[in-house]
């Protein structure tokens, strides 16, 4: 983004065209033909300069002329109107500058095409890392001509192929309308942009502002906050029903320790580990930022982002309380701990299952996310078996939320 761009050009002149550039080239100093070529170059790119001059490799067997351009581009991106985002347009002038649009579409004598011509105009562009880009290959058939469009890409290169073909040296007048309305497709079709959050937002990172807070989902998670909190001390601190103690308890196996120490360290710390990771998105608190989000992936990835974030002060919540449950040593305790499993497994299933049917550009479930889930599926079974058969569970987890004016 800060550095100029390179940009190459080779132009191949067969036969014909070949002939024309050699005659021009003789009648014409090199100084000439660059300043020619460079005044043609910055109707497209304004700040373009020479790198190297012009070469030629002229092939007399095949009656091939070749051009080497070589320039450089400082601040090829531009912002948009917003500043949102930066883009370059990529345009085939080869293809702009042969393929003109008809003038009048209504005649009564055929319209004269030029034929036989192939004009193919390649472009490769080396783009930021993470780029994502769609392949495509749209083909506009003519009485006159075929045209094609095709991008490709793969490794970081965006290749994009146009290729017109005369098929006749005229249009009757009967199908001058049609052509006129496939030439009018061919021009719309004739331009590509590229285009990326503005870097100087830091798009994935958030910096608070005043000025950029996305205040709609501030108060979705606000009003979750408040409304898990209160669900959580009704149905989870409040929740207190008789305990009916097993018929047999070994209490010398009584207290927080042993195996026990494992789920209390993960009670305790899965909290601030659930708010470290949703480092990640918070981002998304930037109204800027949650407006890139909707227009590159849509509604989808919005709700998506909402909803991680919601299932996220849910766990932290109902985590906090369950700290509460562990340390009184509650016999509510156990089923609230294997109901949280569950419901981590269950949230981190579902998000990569959205995230896999969505298909979102540049967002893939990867192997290690899999992985992830089969340990987080492996860990939950474990540990819910081991909360529901172990010794040491019974004879910790025994006691009741002591109510005002109750006997100790």
């Amino acid at each position: 983004i800060d550095n100029p761009a390179t940009y190459k050009i080779l132009t191949h002149n067969e036969r014909y065209y070949a002939d024309s550039l050699r005659e021009n080239l003789s009648e014409t100093s090199s100084n000439q033909v660059q300043q020619s070529f460079l005044n043609y170059m910055v109707h497209y790119f304004p700040t373009i300069q020479v790198a190297d001059k012009i070469r030629t490799d002229d092939d007399g067997k095949l009656n091939r002329l070749t051009l080497t351009e070589q320039y450089t581009i400082p601040d090829i991106w531009t912002k948009s109107d917003d500043e949102r985002y930066v883009y370059v347009d990529f345009e085939p002038y080869l293809i702009n500058d042969h393929v003109t649009i008809v003038e009048a579409p209504i005649r009564t004598m055929p319209y004269a095409v030029t034929h036989p011509v192939r004009y193919q105009h390649t472009t490769r562009i080396l783009v930021p890392e993470g780029s994502s880009f769609d392949k495509e290959f749209t083909e506009i058939e003519d009485k006159a001509f075929r045209f094609t469009r095709k991008v490709d890409f793969s490794n970081d290169i965006l290749v994009i192929e146009y290729v017109y073909e005369s098929l006749s040296d005229h249009v009757k007048p009967e199908d001058i309308q049609i052509y006129s309305n496939n030439i009018a497709a061919l021009q719309n079709l004739t331009s590509f942009q590229v285009y990326m959050p503005n870097p100087a937002i830091n798009f994935g990172e958030y910096h608070f502002d005043a000025a950029d807070l996305n205040w709609l989902l501030i108060i979705i998670v606000l009003l979750a906050a408040a409304g898990i909190t209160f669900a959580s001390y009704k149905y989870i601190y409040l929740y207190d029903p008789p305990y009916k103690a097993p018929n047999q308890i070994n209490t010398r196996l009584e207290g927080l320790k042993g195996w026990l120490i494992l789920p209390g360290l993960a009670v305790i710390l899965t909290p601030i580990r659930i708010i470290i990771q949703s480092g990640e998105l918070w981002y998304v608190f930037s109204a800027l930022q949650w407006s890139i989000v909707g227009d590159q992936l849509g509604t989808g990835m919005l709700v998506t982002s909402a909803f991680e974030l919601v299932c996220n002060v849910a766990m932290v919540v109902v985590g906090l309380f369950l700290i509460i449950l562990f340390f009184t040593r509650r016999h509510t305790f156990p089923r609230f701990f294997i109901a949280f499993l569950l419901f981590s497994l269950v949230v981190f299933g579902t998000d990569l299952l959205v995230l896999y049917l969505l298909s979102y550009p540049g967002v893939e479930v990867t192997p290690l996310e899999i992985g992830e889930l089969i340990r987080l599926a492996l860990y939950t079974t474990l540990w819910s078996l081991y909360f529901i058969k172990s010794e040491r569970v019974k004879a910790t987890f025994t006691r009741q939320r002591n109510l005002p004016g109750a006997s100790p």
